[in-house]
């Protein structure tokens, strides 16, 4: 039995009500909202299914889920535009499109474990293909100058000014994404021999890692919290307009804003929350954090390199373990020692944090000793490669 939608979709009626889904819809939309663990992608498929409902009562040649329906409501995604001062311009980004004919695949699939929808029907919308992007986009960050610009901007006599440069420090130099940061717990903030940092962070996709906090940073959350005597809960909490505090933590939308206030007054007004961890990547690359050690402090531990760029010094604050000497690391020609300490890090140099028995980069020595097993196999008696003595 098909899934009928000509009278079941989602939208506003031209006095402004707003229909009522039937309730085997709800069901279904329920089904597969249970089935995401993230409550922004619960979210982001609730929102994009009603969107697909609402367009199904729309169009008068669709009543019937099937994969037909769904190619049609692909194409009109793709053609949608909005009128621009420079002409018309794509109302949804191929991103968008994916997301919207993900949710729906789901919702087939839910539909057909439901016996609403033929199993054969079924599988023939899940091979409906997503729109192909090519490129990507390169978003904005911003230089070391920039970054301190933007910081001393902030009024830090003010309580309002104190949360603010928290923020931004913490934003700026951990690359948390807004939703960890409203929900950093106090308890999190812990002392690992002599060394500061968030232990066992718990972020996008149930990842708990490890973040060394630099100095200054850890200084500026300890300037917030003895201004507000927060001692356990939420770190950041919502201010009044009269400054006074709140009880409750943040919300995603309110870092957004905080941030954007900040960068509009300085002549960035494109730059989104997002870019601050593209700017923590921009400058772990500065500290000469190898880029595979930098995508690795934005989603799963700390490296060494990100808190080089804000005065932190890893030789000082990081031991090396292995016992990979500098000088073993020999060039192919010359036998010449590598001089960088990108190089000597790139080629398998392990770090370890100040945590002891799975603190900052515990898990970190097994993935780089693999990757230094396959160094050696591949440049083994290539006259340009590495070699080892």
């Amino acid at each position: 039995m098909e899934l009928a939608l000509s009278n079941s979709g989602f939208a506003e009626d031209p006095s402004g009500q707003e229909l009522v889904l039937p309730p085997n819809l709800v069901r279904l939309l329920e089904g597969v909202e249970r089935g995401l663990t993230s409550s922004n992608s619960r979210r982001a498929y609730r929102t994009s299914l009603l969107h697909f409902l609402g367009w199904c009562r729309a169009e008068t040649g669709v009543s019937a889920f099937s994969r037909l329906a769904v190619l049609q409501f692909k194409d009109a995604l793709i053609a949608a535009c909005i009128a621009v001062p420079n002409g018309p311009r794509r109302q949804y980004s191929p991103a968008t499109v994916n997301l919207r004919l993900a949710s729906v695949r789901a919702l087939a699939q839910e539909a057909a474990d439901a016996g609403l929808l033929p199993q054969s029907e079924a599988a023939a919308i899940r091979r409906v293909r997503g729109e192909k992007a090519s490129g990507s986009r390169i978003g904005n960050w911003l230089r070391k100058e920039q970054v301190d610009q933007v910081l001393t901007s902030v009024d830090r006599s003010t309580l309002r000014g104190k949360r603010d440069y928290a923020i931004l420090a913490v934003l700026f130099a951990t690359a948390l994404r807004r939703r960890e940061l409203v929900e950093l717990e106090v308890s999190v903030i812990q002392e690992r021999d002599g060394q500061w940092g968030f232990v066992g962070l718990k972020g996008k996709g149930g990842k708990v890692r490890n973040i060394s906090l630099p100095g200054w940073v850890r200084e500026a959350i300890a300037d917030w919290l003895r201004a507000t005597q927060i001692v356990q809960g939420s770190v950041f909490r919502s201010l009044s307009r009269h400054g006074k505090l709140g009880g409750r933590q943040m919300s995603e939308e309110s870092v957004k804003l905080i941030l954007s206030h900040y960068m509009s007054t300085l002549g960035h007004s494109a730059f989104r929350p997002h870019d601050a961890r593209r700017t923590c990547a921009r400058l772990c690359r500065t500290g000469n954090a190898s880029s595979t050690d930098a995508a690795s402090s934005l989603t799963l531990r700390v490296v060494a390199g990100m808190p080089v760029a804000f005065g932190f010094d890893p030789l000082r604050d990081f031991e090396f373990v292995g016992e990979l000497k500098h000088d073993l690391l020999l060039s192919g020609k010359g036998r010449e020692p590598l001089a960088t300490p990108a190089a000597g890090l790139g080629c398998g140099l392990l770090l370890r944090g100040g945590f002891l028995g799975g603190g900052f980069g515990s898990g970190f020595d097994r993935r780089w000793l693999l990757r230094l097993a396959g160094c050696l196999l591949g440049l083994w008696g290539s006259k340009d490669g590495l070699g080892f003595f």
